[in-house]
C-alpha cells in the first residue's frame, strides 16, 4: 500500500489505519503537507513507513534472548529433572518474547500516534515567521 499525506483528512485516514495490532504494510508513504519543510516531510515519511511497518520482532528477539540467556546462567541444577529444566527455560522464553513483540508493537503504535499528531499541528504565521505550533 502506498500512504499519502497532503492533508488534514489524510492524516485522519492515517490515524484510522494506525491500529495497534492489525497496521497495514506501507511500502512507499509520501508527505505532502504545505506547513511542513521539505526536510521534515521526507523524515516524517521515512518515520511514518518505519512505525507502520513496525512488527515488534526485534523487541521479542531481545527479549527471547535475555531471558535464555538469564535462565541459563540460573539454572536450577538441584530442582528437578533435566526435562522439567529446559521445559521450564523454553516456556519463560517464549512467553518473554511474546511479552517483547507486544511491547515493541505498543511502542511503534505510541510513536505513530505521537508523529501523526505533530504532523497535523499547523504552524500560526506572524509577520511572515512561525511563532506558535498549536
Amino acid at each position: 500500500m502506498q500512504l499519502t499525506i497532503s492533508d488534514s483528512a489524510d492524516l485522519a485516514r492515517a490515524r484510522g489505519l494506525a491500529a495497534w495490532l492489525a497496521r497495514p504494510r506501507v511500502r512507499a508513504v509520501v508527505v505532502t503537507l504545505p506547513w511542513l519543510t521539505d526536510d521534515e516531510r521526507r523524515r516524517a515519511a521515512l518515520m511514518l513507513r518505519a512505525s507502520f511497518n513496525e512488527c515488534g520482532c526485534t523487541h521479542g528477539a531481545i527479549a527471547f534472548v535475555a531471558t535464555l540467556g538469564w535462565t541459563i546462567r540460573a539454572w536450577p541444577w538441584g530442582g528437578g529433572s533435566l526435562a522439567s529444566g529446559i521445559a521450564y527455560t523454553v516456556s519463560l522464553s517464549i512467553a518473554a518474547a511474546v511479552a517483547g513483540k507486544l511491547a515493541g508493537l505498543s511502542w511503534s503504535w505510541w510513536r505513530l500516534r505521537v508523529l501523526l499528531s505533530e504532523m497535523a499541528r499547523r504552524p500560526t504565521r506572524h509577520e511572515g515567521r512561525v511563532t506558535a505550533w498549536h
